[in-house]
């Protein structure tokens, strides 16, 4: 028979061992989480990531309605609506966004510097629209749908990140507004391909319907701040070209008017 002593000493040994256990825990919780402090990296145009911090997202009884949506398109998936959540779920968010730009770039023309800018203001805006996103996720922590109905059947694995916003739908918002307004003349594709975007999301299973529209609104906020933000006034260079022996001579100099454009690392062009 153990002494008082005794088994006091077993008390704290369990006790010390159990705080250990949820630590370890906790832990390797957190590990498992993806970048829960990405909200906190650097923008280059939004203030920081919180400047556009979603509300919170539908409560326990809305969201309650939305799951039974995700059961009946989960009975929906072909082998097309299957193909197509492959598709978007390539690789990162910005993939695909980044691969329609070549194709307008190249139609168009654009190799010298407003190609670069182009797609400088495209992950820009990709860029800041995920730090946005992130900062919201981890403020809000929205459980993913399996998560609350573990008899979802979900057709991609889950991240594993809060599900508000939707990552994939926020970079559709912040891609599809920049090339919307680079190339004009495409903004209904690129808008389709957006909503193609965000709901092959929720085909999958990984986000509620309301996750995936709060990321395209969100994206799209960051995108047109990303567009301001880059607005060129218009002025052009007034200038005399310089005349001399093995000087370049012609009009119209390509790439004068650029070293006026926004810089993001460097104090001056100089």
């Amino acid at each position: 028979m153990r002494s008082r002593s005794e088994c006091s000493a077993v008390v704290v040994c369990v006790s010390f061992l159990l705080a250990g256990l949820v630590l370890t825990a906790s832990a390797q919780m957190a590990a498992d989480l993806i970048e829960p402090r990405a909200g906190e990296w650097r923008t280059w145009v939004l203030a920081s990531g919180k400047e556009l911090r979603l509300p919170p997202p539908l409560d326990t009884q809305a969201t309650a309605t939305e799951l039974p949506k995700l059961q009946a398109l989960a009975g929906r998936r072909d082998a097309a609506a299957l193909e197509r959540i492959r598709y978007w779920d390539f690789w990162s968010p910005a993939f695909r966004w980044n691969e329609m730009l070549i194709d307008p770039r190249v139609a168009q023309n654009l190799f010298g510097p407003d190609g670069l800018r182009a797609f400088a203001m495209l992950n820009v805006a990709i860029h800041d629209a995920l730090i946005a996103a992130w900062d919201s996720k981890y403020a809000h922590n929205r459980r993913r749908p399996g998560e609350s109905d573990p008899q979802l059947a979900t057709a991609l694995p889950v991240p594993r990140s809060p599900s508000y916003p939707c990552e994939h739908a926020v970079a559709a918002g912040a891609g599809s507004a920049v090339l919307a307004h680079l190339f004009p003349k495409d903004a209904q594709r690129f808008a389709e391909a957006a909503e193609e975007a965000s709901r092959s999301r929720v085909m999958a299973g990984v986000v509620y319907p309301s996750d995936a529209r709060a990321g395209l609104d969100l994206g799209r906020a960051v995108g047109a701040r990303v567009i301001e933000s880059f607005k060129l006034d218009g002025t052009k260079w007034a200038g005399t070209v310089p005349v001399g022996p093995c000087l370049w001579q012609g009009t119209n100099p390509i790439g004068i008017d650029e070293m006026r454009w926004k810089l993001f690392v460097l104090s001056s062009a100089s």
